[in-house]
């Protein structure tokens, strides 16, 4: 992998994590805070280095990102279902 498409990688992960934080509502330093509860410890400014593509998040930091945007997802599909009821 060229560097050039290691770069392209961190860009579009970047833009996924911004995307979804925002989705949620969510501004850097609420996403790091939530982050907490599954024990990863960042600050705002490492979420806006993963978003910019300058730092990734490392496998374990991105396989709690990804559960908590899952548990997210489920609330607020849960929350839909009982409002259209």
């Amino acid at each position: 992998m060229t560097a050039l498409e290691r770069q392209s990688i961190m860009n579009d992960l970047g833009k996924t994590i911004a995307k979804h934080r925002k989705e949620h509502g969510l501004n850097q330093s609420q996403l790091a805070k939530e982050l907490i509860d599954y024990n990863v410890h960042v600050k705002q400014n490492t979420v806006s280095a993963w978003e910019s593509g300058i730092t990734q998040p490392s496998a374990r930091q991105l396989k709690y990102w990804i559960f908590m945007m899952y548990i997210l997802n489920s609330l607020e599909r849960t929350r839909s279902i009982h409002s259209e009821t």
